[in-house]
């Protein structure tokens, strides 16, 4: 189930980490922390291996902060799925509707989790994270 759910996101930072690379212009003058350079560098670790350490949660938060403080013509590319995944200070950048829609999916996916935990696993039936959120936000 928790495959599921981090393939998701890592499916959502592979386009993200590949629009970036394509479209950031290189040659712009920055700070340091502010580099493209070391923001295609962060997206690429992130896209690289999705997991749930600290490390890779506060890479991920950083990278989206920057990404909204400095390079505003991303923002269309960041899909709002990220921004929940990685929360802290991302959440800030998301209306309270939108975190009540996210909260009821990560609801919806624990007790999937605790139900196919207390079954037999053959009759388990995995979680989709997609499809339950296309539910959640009207999309379906």
């Amino acid at each position: 189930m928790r495959s599921n759910y981090f393939q998701h996101h890592s499916e959502l930072l592979q386009v993200l980490f590949e629009y970036t690379q394509k479209n950031l212009v290189l040659d712009t003058e920055f700070s340091s922390t502010d580099a493209p350079e070391k923001l295609l560098e962060n997206l690429k670790a992130l896209a690289t291996e999705v997991q749930s350490s600290d490390l890779f949660i506060e890479l991920g938060r950083t990278t989206l902060c920057r990404i909204v403080a400095a390079y505003p013509d991303l923002m269309p590319y960041v899909h709002r799925d990220l921004f929940w995944f990685f929360a802290g200070d991302c959440l800030h950048f998301m209306p309270d509707d939108e975190i009540s829609r996210y909260q009821q999916l990560e609801e919806l996916r624990y007790e999937a989790e605790q139900l196919n935990s207390d079954l037999n696993p053959d009759t388990h039936s995995e979680f989709n994270y997609a499809e339950e959120r296309a539910k959640v936000f009207g999309l379906q």
